[in-house]
């Protein structure tokens, strides 16, 4: 497994991005993947990851670097990659890479899709931070989310602000321009 860092947003290997992207996430809780590509190239804290088995794409990894944790916004595999251990090394090389707590907003497990997500999370370490946290919540109505974390986090409170402030905002400022 490689996890290779795209710093253009004209990389080849991004070619099977937009598909995955679309497929793996709700339209509530994605922009069109022409800004989501635009935004490698504005956003120095954002760390678009492509993941790769032998050569070959298998899945993508967001991940903002804020002031005291790291933001998994996206993390998506091929349905062809999943449960084979992939995404598994992907959690553990992105903690390796910082020893900031590690971000991550899920669907609560309602359907089965996303109780399998959850369980995902738990068999790697992470823990429920807050389930329906009030600040994010409030943000995004239509899509509630848990916020899980790698580690405990300080003041949850703050960093449910720092990602409406850091990544929210400049996700939809992107959509204006």
């Amino acid at each position: 497994m490689e996890l290779i860092r795209i710093t253009g947003s004209h990389d080849p290997l991004l070619s099977g991005v937009p598909a995955l992207y679309e497929s793996a996430f709700p339209a509530v809780a994605r922009i069109p993947s022409k800004k989501l590509l635009q935004l490698i190239d504005k956003e120095p804290q954002m760390a678009f990851n492509v993941i790769t088995v032998k050569g070959k794409f298998c899945g993508m990894a967001i991940v903002w670097d804020l002031n005291k944790f790291r933001y998994l916004e996206y993390f998506a595999m091929l349905p062809h990659c999943r449960c084979q251990g992939i995404g598994t090394e992907v959690l553990g090389e992105l903690c390796r890479q910082s020893s900031q707590p590690i971000v991550a907003e899920v669907e609560p497990p309602e359907t089965d899709i996303q109780r399998r997500r959850i369980a995902f999370y738990f068999r790697n370490g992470f823990h429920v931070d807050s389930q329906y946290p009030p600040i994010l919540n409030g943000f995004h109505k239509d899509n509630p989310l848990w916020l899980v974390a790698s580690q405990s986090l300080v003041d949850s409170d703050d960093c449910q602000r720092e990602i409406i402030r850091s990544v929210y905002s400049k996700v939809l400022y992107s959509l204006n321009t």
